[in-house]
């Protein structure tokens, strides 16, 4: 097999989840090229993976062809929604990842949980490859996820531990209430560690009024700066996300990892792949989950899935994760 081509669009924490997938390939195959097809957004993630031989930018109402200007042996569909599917029409050599989107639909619907048993997103990517007969020996290695950048100076002071804060997430109903990251952030003060608040150009806003509530944390959000926010985690003890993609930015990082889970649960296969870390959520409530990506808003209207999970609680996982440091 000499060109492979793998396709998944967007977005940081998905691009992310198969690195894996991209690193086993390689080294099962290493003579066979890897590219790799995704959105302008997502690049940064990629683009200095040594596994990988082009990336390309996917472009809308644009062919295949005109796009990697290359022949693949084997594409595989990580996407695998109308747009993959109609930029791949007419290739007989395709894989496509299954989503068990009935699965899903009845888990958020009916509440039935056909999901339990189903493994996390990277390995769910592996077996859609093995079983598909074209690679059927595939597997992953025992690796995690991998970003791979010139690391960015971070002014933290080297002589103290710090806690990396990433309150953001896209939807609101995957946000940890505010209020509960300050008092997180007080807590991690009185137990004499720093609390490094990190996020995106959207989470400047909530960076900045937890700052304000608590002037002593430091405020690292750097926009959109990827590798800069790489860079704090990877200078941090541990960090306290919401389910989100800086979540998997962590993990890349292998910085230990509390991740705070709302409106989704862990079945949908999300959670911290390969990486110390600990999953906190509310289970009970049987309105969770009530999407498969988030909400931006409560169908409930009080938002029980995240304002009941405590500081205290998260602090106490926290001190749990950095004690096995």
């Amino acid at each position: 097999m000499k060109n492979i081509l793998i396709i998944r669009f967007s977005s940081l924490g998905d691009v992310l989840l198969t690195t894996p997938v991209i690193r086993s390939l390689k080294k099962m195959l290493p003579e066979t090229n890897i590219d790799f097809l995704l959105k302008e957004d997502a690049r940064e993630v990629l683009q200095h993976n040594p596994h990988l031989r082009d990336l390309h930018v996917y472009k809308e109402n644009t062919t295949l062809e005109a796009l990697t200007k290359s022949e693949y042996d084997l594409i595989i569909d990580l996407q695998n929604n109308i747009k993959s599917i109609r930029l791949t029409s007419g290739n007989d050599r395709i894989v496509r990842f299954h989503k068990s989107n009935i699965k899903k639909f009845l888990l958020v619907k009916l509440k039935l949980n056909l999901l339990e048993d189903l493994p996390q997103i990277p390995v769910r990517y592996a077996l859609s490859i093995s079983r598909s007969g074209y690679i059927p020996d595939f597997k992953l290695d025992e690796q995690g996820l991998d970003l791979f950048f010139s690391k960015h100076e971070t002014g933290l002071d080297p002589r103290k531990d710090h806690i990396a804060i990433a309150p953001g997430s896209k939807h609101f109903s995957k946000r940890w209430p505010e209020y509960h990251f300050t008092k997180l952030c007080r807590l991690i003060l009185e137990a004499g560690y720093t609390p490094v608040l990190v996020g995106g150009n959207d989470d400047m806003k909530i960076c900045s009024a937890i700052q304000e509530a608590e002037p002593r944390v430091i405020n690292k959000c750097s926009g959109n700066d990827l590798y800069a926010t790489a860079s704090v985690f990877s200078d941090c003890k541990a960090a306290v996300t919401c389910d989100s993609g800086l979540m998997h930015v962590a993990c890349a990082m292998k910085t230990p990892v509390v991740a705070i889970f709302g409106s989704t649960v862990k079945e949908f296969g999300f959670t911290p792949y390969k990486n110390k870390s600990i999953v906190i959520e509310n289970d009970n409530l049987s309105c969770r989950p009530c999407s498969h990506i988030g909400k931006n808003h409560c169908p409930q209207k009080h938002f029980r899935c995240l304002a009941d999970i405590q500081p205290a609680d998260v602090f106490e996982s926290l001190s749990r994760l950095v004690s096995e440091e």
